[in-house]
């Protein structure tokens, strides 16, 4: 019953955030991978819970956990940034499940092993992204929160902010 609720719910997610992406914003493929890998191990997950062995689940399991839990943490809570924390939130949930699979049938060495190799990928998809957004600053300023941006940036932000409300506290004083 679990695995099929959370089939379903990655399901919904991942077409709903690729129609989002894909068709309302207009990106192409490399582009959603680069500024939003986690729909895609999400989807990922989507095909482990039904056709997956113990191996794969092990191997997927660091990034639903990074992207899952460090999601959570950076990106506000408003907006369409909740269909994005939904999705962070079940690709924790996918992470427990898979993890209580593989320790309940007492697979120790495929989940030590899978997670380990899942590690070393995870971090070559972080190098990856991480260069994809620092070569496209432009898509990271129109569709990733202005919390995500460098220190300087939100300073400027802020400065702006600011310079705004004072002009609009002189238009009310005259």
């Amino acid at each position: 019953m679990l695995k099929r609720l959370l089939g379903f719910l990655n399901f919904c997610l991942v077409a709903t955030l690729s129609f989002y992406y894909l068709q309302l914003c207009g990106l192409s493929v490399r582009e959603f991978f680069g500024l939003a890998p986690q729909v895609f191990i999400l989807a990922l997950a989507f095909i482990l819970l039904f056709a997956g062995e113990n191996f794969m689940r092990a191997f997927i399991t660091p990034a639903l956990i990074y992207y899952g839990l460090f999601g959570l943490f950076f990106y506000p809570w408003a907006g369409i940034d909740m269909a994005n924390q939904a999705l962070h939130a079940l690709l924790l949930l996918n992470a427990v499940y898979f993890l209580l699979c593989l320790a309940i049938g007492f697979k120790v060495m495929t989940l030590v092993f899978g997670l380990a190799v899942g590690l070393a990928a995870g971090s070559g998809l972080r190098l990856y992204q991480t260069a994809f957004l620092q070569s496209h600053k432009d898509l990271v300023k129109k569709y990733l929160p202005a919390e995500l941006m460098p220190p300087e940036q939100k300073k400027q932000a802020v400065k702006r902010n600011i310079r705004t409300l004072r002009s609009v506290d002189e238009q009310f004083k005259d």
